[in-house]
């Protein structure tokens, strides 16, 4: 998970395991989906995206807030296809059709519908906070084929010209690992899920 508090992503490797046992959901590059998601959500917080999310709370409805959280996570599902597509041009190496097959059956086996689904029984979209398993996977296969950060506007939640520039000064053509103010790498650190973060459950 992210924690805005101290910037960082939190890495608790058993949810590893439980993507591969109970979610159906090997491979390393399904494993690198979900930690660039949470990079993703640096990306948002350094732009501003997530203060302005969370300055709705107590403003809005329950349903509301549910909706846009969803939009925030489906934007940076689209970010981690955007890493994704300019990490291999940058770094040199090379997405192969079996690598993009991982990261989107990730992307389908946790969302909401599926995890309802699979906890309950029942489908109930009002309640979504993450997005569906098609919502999620045609997210990231946005991000993956364009490798634009615009490709996320139809989920962005301001349009304004100077944020996309801003996104595009963050992001530039590095890996979303290098995505902080100034250029500096923030820590990705193998910890348990903790108390009184923002984010919590499945990313």
């Amino acid at each position: 998970f992210y924690c805005p508090g101290d910037q960082t992503v939190y890495i608790d490797l058993n949810f590893f395991d439980t993507m591969k046992r109970r979610l159906n959901s090997p491979g390393d590059f399904a494993a690198a989906y979900v930690v660039a998601h949470e990079v993703g959500h640096h990306v948002q917080q350094q732009l501003g995206i997530t203060q302005q999310v969370d300055s709705m709370r107590g403003r809005t409805s329950e349903a509301q807030m549910n909706a846009l959280s969803v939009r925030v996570e489906l934007m940076a599902d689209c970010l981690a296809g955007v890493w994704a597509n300019n990490s291999q041009k940058s770094a040199g190496w090379r997405l192969e059709d079996g690598d993009i097959e991982e990261a989107l059956n990730a992307a389908a086996q946790i969302g909401d519908d599926n995890m309802q689904r699979q906890s309950t029984g029942m489908v109930v979209p009002e309640s979504f906070t993450h997005g569906s398993s098609q919502q999620r996977m045609s997210w990231l296969k946005r991000g993956l084929q364009s490798g634009d950060v615009e490709a996320r506007h139809q989920v962005e939640i301001d349009h304004r010209p100077e944020l996309v520039e801003r996104m595009r000064a963050v992001l530039g053509q590095r890996a979303l690992g290098d995505a902080a103010a100034g250029g500096q790498r923030r820590p990705v650190r193998r910890h348990p899920r903790r108390a009184g973060v923002r984010r919590t459950g499945p990313p």
